[in-house]
């Protein structure tokens, strides 16, 4: 066995440091980027999509295309335990909010900017089945009739003969 010499060492520990640093700095690229999310409808199929030109909100067929393609944004907050972020869409830009008073036992969902983070603008997929804002029972479902979006109480859908399915998503990223 060839033993290196002390220029011949200091080459192969130079080498080795160089390998080092250039894959420790394309793992912190890789680990700054942000991750996208996909949110499947269980009920009916199809993904949370936002509209680029308007602050709608609905499912349609699954692309994996921008305007289906969420990321949390803003400060982590925490009540009761859980962890609440704003949802951005990436293609608008603008985050998923709801209103907690449309009434009839559904409250709208929309885009809306994200230059405030309030708990109307605020979710948690903690519980890996729902998105949920926080303070109320109520989360992210379908409609059994259409493929738009509201919030609201799974107990109320359950007494209104709302199957609980609206209220479950899948979730994927990229």
């Amino acid at each position: 066995m060839k033993i290196l010499s002390r220029g011949g060492r200091a080459t192969v520990v130079a080498a080795l440091a160089t390998l080092l640093l250039a894959a420790t700095g394309s793992m912190s690229q890789a680990s700054a980027a942000t991750t996208y999310w996909t949110f499947k409808s269980r009920y009916n199929g199809h993904c949370l999509t936002g509209s680029a030109s308007t602050t709608a909100v609905w499912t349609a067929p699954c692309t994996g295309g921008p305007s289906q393609q969420w990321y949390w944004y803003g400060t982590r907050e925490v009540y009761g335990g859980e962890s609440y972020r704003m949802l951005r869409n990436r293609h608008s830009g603008d985050c998923l909010m709801t209103d907690f008073e449309s009434g009839g036992g559904r409250n709208a969902v929309w885009q809306s900017s994200c230059a405030n983070q309030t708990n109307t603008r605020e979710w948690t997929n903690d519980t890996p089945e729902l998105l949920s804002p926080p303070y109320v029972n109520n989360s992210l479902r379908v409609s059994p009739a259409s493929n738009a979006v509201y919030t609201n109480d799974p107990l109320f859908s359950h007494t209104n003969d709302i199957p609980y399915l609206t209220h479950t998503w899948s979730r994927s990223h990229t």
